[in-house]
């Protein structure tokens, strides 16, 4: 194919006159002159990671880790809220909730109704991952819900996934 030359002059990209220097111009750093338009003179920060307890909708109920547990396996919770390290939980971006640097995990990275959530070393794993909606906390690699049992109000009940159907057991309010 052979392209010919464009002669619209309506189609043709104008010349830019200008020379670009080549040194910085910095007066702005001795005080001549105020500081470029795109700097303040305050970095801002990046916005910090959601972190504070997960509440139930049972009032005064959070999601706890057992006894502010570290192994793998550790029992996550219903359990009175306290304030204490074992409820203090972040929302990270790669969509994983953790709490003493462990992450949130469906034992065995089950997709069954009623397998219980536990803490592990955080993975990257699809047992691991949570979206929020609704004020439901729903685990998309099995579809279902995270799940106080019974909307029970007894503390230390474990938490388990269910399929998600909006009771009082699966309403939850992150930080």
């Amino acid at each position: 194919i052979a392209l010919a030359p464009i002669n619209d002059p309506a189609l043709v990209m104008p010349t830019i006159a200008e020379t670009l220097g080549t040194s910085a111009n910095t007066d702005w750093a001795s005080g001549a002159s105020s500081a470029p338009p795109s700097y303040s003179g305050t970095p801002t920060p990046f916005p910090a990671e959601p972190t504070g307890p997960i509440t139930s909708a049972l009032a005064g109920f959070c999601v706890d880790d057992a006894n502010a547990g570290t192994a793998n396996g550790t029992a996550i919770q219903l359990y009175p809220c306290n304030g204490t390290n074992a409820q203090t939980w972040t929302v990270a971006p790669d969509n994983t909730l953790q709490v003493l640097t462990d992450c949130m995990d469906v034992t065995g990275g089950a997709t069954t109704a009623g397998t219980k959530v536990q803490l592990h070393t955080c993975n990257g794993t699809g047992a691991q991952q949570w979206t929020a909606a609704n004020g439901e906390i729903t685990n998309p690699q099995s579809g279902l819900c995270l799940t106080d049992p019974g909307a029970s109000t007894s503390k230390g009940t474990q938490l388990v996934i269910d399929p998600c159907d909006g009771d009082a057991g699966q309403r939850w309010t992150l930080p």
